[in-house]
């Protein structure tokens, strides 16, 4: 991910969960990523979160009994991050500041689960080099969750109709030449190994 994305959303860090808290079709949406990745999942996995943000998901998926690595390529969003972890000290959440690009830096841990909601993944024009990544620290059997965000946001058109100010961002991230994107609100849930093929097979790369 760019400087200039990182940047971004770590502007946003801040005002993050208020903007997501206030618009109840995130909420649908998300609802509904989590009833899917949750079926694949029992308490005790071990699951990696990319673009894990605020760590909205990663601490739902903490208080699911789930062994969570939140990471986020993001100052500002590892700092919210941060916050809660030391709120809920009970939690099995860990939290690591980590491109998705960067996977390597992970060392020899291995995860049932990967777990990327909401487009984090739309800002890199690189979805091989992540997929590769994905791969290596996946278990066998394991699944992967990507939520790949489609051309059409329909939350954004809603606050563009109501009036609602727009908050800082950056499409794609500042190398892209291709979007990432895959038609559907639905996330995409594959078992490993090998999710770069996978995931080819479905048409999004």
């Amino acid at each position: 991910m760019s400087t200039e994305a990182t940047t971004a959303f770590s502007a946003q860090a801040g005002a993050f969960d208020r903007i997501d808290a206030a618009n109840p079709l995130i909420a649908w949406v998300r609802d509904r990523v989590r009833i899917q990745a949750l079926a694949t999942m029992r308490p005790g996995d071990t699951l990696l979160e990319l673009n894990a943000g605020t760590g909205i998901d990663s601490c739902f998926f903490a208080a699911q009994g789930m062994q969570v690595l939140a990471t986020d390529a993001a100052p500002g969003m590892i700092e919210q991050l941060r916050l809660k972890q030391a709120a809920e000290p009970k939690l099995p959440l860990d939290v690591m500041h980590c491109s998705f690009l960067d996977l390597e830096r992970l060392g020899d841990r291995r995860f049932h689960h990967v777990f990327s909601n909401f487009g984090g993944l739309n800002c890199t024009a690189h979805l091989d080099e992540v997929l590769r990544g994905i791969d290596r620290v996946l278990l066998p059997n394991g699944t992967c969750t990507l939520v790949i965000m489609p051309r059409f946001s329909p939350w954004e058109l809603l606050a563009a109709l109501k009036g609602t100010s727009s908050w800082p961002g950056v499409a794609g991230g500042e190398a892209v030449r291709k979007p990432w994107w895959k038609d559907t609100t639905s996330p995409v849930t594959i078992t490993a190994p090998p999710m770069s093929a996978a995931i080819s097979d479905r048409g999004i790369v």
